[in-house]
């Protein structure tokens, strides 16, 4: 079986991070995908996705010191679906991507940086992989 997740996008906002329980940290962020086709009339149509992204450990302290709204990024993880009850009884879900790897392909475009026209560019910052800390989701062969 296999569970991986790519996905190539822009932050929709800063990351978050926490910290707790001696040394552990996550971080949170938005990402957005999107396609354009044509529609049976012939137009144009963008359609935009927006991912739920968590970090863990290593990987989200690298990530909330060097990712910011607007990065165009590459990441690598998993699904991971939670449940919860709410207040008033309702069952509730949600999925996220658990990444463990991201590579900056373009920083935002404030400052005047140029766009890429949708175009992956050259990267103005260097590019971070970072190995992920457990190979559980490994292959077998």
């Amino acid at each position: 079986m296999v569970n991986k997740v790519t996905l190539i996008g822009r932050l929709g906002k800063d990351p978050i991070g926490r910290s707790f329980d001696k040394n552990k940290q996550n971080t949170k962020f938005t990402l957005a995908t999107s396609e354009r086709f044509r529609d049976n009339s012939g137009k144009w149509v963008d359609n935009t996705e927006w991912h739920d992204i968590i970090m863990w450990g290593e990987v989200a302290e690298r990530a909330e010191k060097q990712l910011k709204k607007g990065n165009l990024i590459y990441i690598e993880g998993k699904l991971t679906s939670n449940s919860w009850t709410d207040k008033e009884g309702t069952t509730r879900y949600k999925t996220e991507v658990r990444a463990n790897i991201f590579k900056i392909l373009q920083g935002s475009n404030k400052s005047g940086e140029e766009k890429s026209n949708g175009a992956l560019t050259k990267p103005k910052t260097p590019l971070v992989v970072i190995p992920a800390e457990d190979n559980t989701d490994e292959l077998p062969f």
